[in-house]
């Protein structure tokens, strides 16, 4: 087994020599064996031609940094691999962590690996329930305010669950301390670097487009204000489909595009972007004023979590059998909305809910109101389904079990 790690630390010709190198102490080959020129694509080919009589495993992690050390390593690759997989026996894994530039590489038709992969494997984030199960494993006795902050500044993503898992006891109070403190800038950092990786071009209007968002712009008309109408269509979609930061959705049962809404498809950078990325924030960071920083955060913590725990109540229903679709709602003019919608279409179930942090603040009766203007708006689709079931969701129920709901 070879593992080999993609570097933009090194020129071509000094990874292909530290690849080849861990090649010879593999297969026990003297200093002299190897091809006469090093590059990567080369490695590749003389590991190819040993797999004849040894098969072997190859693993090339972070594959996406070769784009800045080896432009022409792809092309290389495509001719390399289709003249010498037939005689081989080596398989190759080829793993990375920026989606975007992972997707062009194998998924653009018009890239020279395309159509070459045998298997594509996805790695997600972990889900609200997968969240409550580690994190219960972790802190037994957290509280579920410290659960939810948890997931709204790690978006479920292992490795940043890890990071602060081996760093802090998981409370509320201890997870933002170490975030806002000098110990945290790495977690901090991650994302200036994962966007200067992915936006290499005109990142400033993505970046513009990202803040809009994250300050209450959550239309496309709105957004396009806060740009001073500038043509958005090539950035949004790419924002969405390549680089997997935005998502729109529509309302429940709506079709076309009036209504649509959008927002962060990351938790991570729902975060970030709020509380790392402005400029004040920057400066306060600078200058090492991490109380300062914290007391930012903490005095919109509640209104912003509380969008967290809508969508980790929708995805918690999406991924119960109990309910076929599940979704939030408004209607046109958007004077109503509904936090969570869910139904069976067999048993023609309905649950309608409000999500709020605190129970006194779940006002049932405004729920039903909206409740009658959902019925009548969306009376063709819900033909046959009987009184919705009308309850609050908060805080106090992220703890549950999903049959415990």
């Amino acid at each position: 087994m070879l593992y080999f790690l993609g570097s933009r630390k090194y020129a071509e010709a000094e990874l292909a020599q530290i690849w080849m190198d861990q090649v010879r102490e593999v297969f026990g080959l003297n200093e002299d064996d190897g091809p006469r020129r090093l590059t990567l694509g080369n490695v590749v080919r003389f590991v190819m031609r040993l797999t004849r009589e040894k098969p072997s495993l190859m693993i090339v992690d972070e594959c996406q940094a070769l784009d800045a050390v080896a432009p022409a390593f792809w092309a290389d690759l495509q001719g390399v691999w289709d003249l010498g997989k037939d005689d081989s026996r080596l398989l190759l894994m080829m793993g990375g962590s920026v989606t975007s530039i992972m997707r062009r590489i194998f998924d653009d038709a018009g890239e020279p690996l395309f159509g070459r992969q045998d298997l594509s494997l996805t790695l997600r984030p972990f889900t609200p329930g997968e969240m409550r199960r580690v994190f219960l494993e972790l802190n037994p006795r957290g509280s579920a305010d410290d659960l939810i902050t948890f997931h709204a500044v790690t978006g479920g993503v292992p490795g940043y669950a890890a990071c602060l898992a081996d760093r802090t006891p998981l409370t509320r109070e201890d997870l933002l301390r170490w975030i806002f403190s000098e110990e945290g800038e790495a977690f901090r950092t991650e994302g200036d670097m994962l966007l200067a990786t992915d936006f290499r071009t005109e990142s400033s209007v993505y970046e513009r487009i990202l803040r809009a968002v994250t300050f209450g712009a959550d239309t496309w008309t709105s957004i396009s204000e806060r740009l001073q109408g500038q043509n958005l269509a090539g950035y949004m979609d790419r924002l969405e489909n390549r680089y997997g930061l935005l998502a729109k959705r529509p309302a429940l049962f709506a079709s076309g595009t009036r209504g649509l809404r959008y927002g962060f498809a990351d938790p991570y950078f729902r975060f970030w972007f709020r509380f790392v990325e402005p400029a004040f924030c920057r400066q306060l960071a600078e200058r090492g004023m991490w109380d300062a920083l914290r007391e930012n955060c903490l005095r919109s913590w509640d209104a912003f979590t509380e969008g967290t725990l809508a969508d980790w109540f929708r995805q918690i229903y999406g991924a119960d059998p109990r309910w076929t679709m599940t979704d939030a709602w408004w209607d046109r003019q958007g004077g109503n909305a509904v936090d969570l919608v869910a139904l069976n279409e067999w048993t023609q179930a309905l649950e309608m809910a409000d999500v709020r942090r605190l129970p006194e603040r779940i006002d049932l009766k405004a729920l039903a109101r909206k409740a009658e203007v959902f019925r009548k708006a969306c009376a063709p689709q819900l033909q046959g389904y009987g009184e919705p079931r009308q309850r609050g969701l908060t805080l106090e129920d992220v703890l549950k079990a999903p049959e415990e709901l």
